[in-house]
């Protein structure tokens, strides 16, 4: 299998397209989509937890099956340079980050993908040691899991159509 960069989002968006000259997975299709989630809507989230893997199974071609985690679409919007930013409800680990968000369309019941991982939210805690508050702190992760809209992607693949099923 070969792999080709199809190029990185604009604006500083931390996305990397890349594409290749097979199929990967089985041919249930999942479209990218914009704009059709609402708040309040189950979305999910996969990725490789602290590089955790299981799976090879056939089903996938062999490959790894992610892990699956569930959210709940909190917040959205664009910044003043254009970015759209979905918030979620999900308690993200290492190893979601550039994986997939989707959801279950309401207009035809297909999976659509929202957008790509890229972080979560902490908040900056005190770290004590009995009952005094140490010079130190930690990272306490909120559970807000952060995504770029996939529209972001979609305008690289777009501007650069290439990989399994452009040629």
């Amino acid at each position: 299998m070969r792999v080709q960069l199809v190029g990185f989002a604009m604006h500083g968006i931390d996305i990397a397209v890349l594409a290749t000259d097979q199929l990967l997975s089985p041919t249930r299709e999942i479209l990218p989509t914009d704009r059709h989630y609402y708040l309040s809507q189950d979305a999910f989230f996969l990725g490789f937890p602290y590089g955790m893997m299981t799976g090879f199974e056939p089903c996938n071609n062999g490959y790894p099956i992610p892990f699956v985690k569930k959210a709940t679409i909190s917040n959205f919007g664009d910044s003043e340079n254009g970015t759209r930013i979905i918030y979620f409800d999900g308690h993200n680990n290492p190893g979601f980050s550039g994986g997939p968000v989707f959801y279950n369309s309401l207009e035809d019941h297909s999976f659509r993908i929202a957008g790509v991982v890229f972080g979560f939210r902490f908040s900056r805690e005190p770290i004590y040691i009995g009952d005094a508050k140490a010079r130190m702190h930690y990272q306490y992760n909120t559970g807000i899991t952060l995504a770029y809209g996939i529209e972001h992607a979609l305008e690289v693949i777009h501007a650069n159509p290439i990989g399994f099923g452009y040629r």
